[in-house]
């Protein structure tokens, strides 16, 4: 009886946490101030799916199984399942949350709202070559190239990786206002999607420059 409890307690809380860290590692889940707080409460609503899980395995594999190897084969089979209910489910319920979202916003004549963080949405290139101008506060260069990789973490400290446009050759970056003064010309506006992100915590501005067609 003890080993029961014990294991339905280990099973259901750790595996909550298996399902935030694939949930996380998907980008399905949007930070907030307090993400300690966040990780737990995340973790403790999947738990209720888990122990349904684990309840399931129990009753499954009991006519395989009995005393302790009927609970560790079910605690096993239920992190398992856990995990794969996570990878294929987290992205689905993430559209079908913000969708509901929205739902109320448009039904209130509010702006849309959308998961992931602008940093993220403007570096993702989805396949597609994506150009970036980086500069401080103050139009200082910190570097150009193609969009290699682009992250950030729970506070909001963003990172990227770069390729340069030209390995043998590499120009020195465009001042700012250069940047600025090409991509206000009509016909490259045409030609490009252009973004501005502008980050007040790390005093970073990035200039993303796509194909039309992309």
């Amino acid at each position: 009886m003890l080993n029961n409890l014990i294991g339905t307690l280990l099973t259901v809380g750790g595996v909550g946490y298996i399902n935030f860290s694939v949930a996380n590692q998907l980008g399905t889940i949007d930070y907030h101030k307090d993400a300690k707080s966040q990780a737990i409460a995340f973790s403790a609503c999947w738990s209720i799916v888990d122990f349904a899980i684990f309840m399931i395995c129990q009753s499954v594999l009991r006519n395989h199984f009995k005393g302790d190897w009927l609970l560790v084969w079910s605690m096993l089979v239920t992190m398992v399942l856990a995990f794969l209910l996570a990878l294929f489910t987290s992205n689905l319920l993430n559209a079908v949350i913000y969708w509901l979202y929205n739902l109320v916003l448009k039904k209130n004549h509010k702006a849309t709202i959308s998961s992931g963080t602008v940093w993220n949405h403007l570096m993702a290139g989805n396949g597609e070559p994506c150009m970036v101008y980086l500069y401080n506060f103050t139009h200082v260069p910190l570097g150009f190239g193609y969009i290699d990789e682009a992250s950030n973490d729970e506070l909001h400290d963003y990172s990227i990786s770069l390729q340069p446009f030209n390995y043998d050759n590499p120009a020195i970056q465009d001042n700012y206002e250069d940047v600025i003064r090409r991509i206000q010309e009509d016909e490259f506006a045409k030609k490009h999607k252009v973004r501005e992100f502008i980050d007040f915590k790390q005093q970073v501005i990035a200039i993303t420059i796509k194909d039309s067609n992309a």
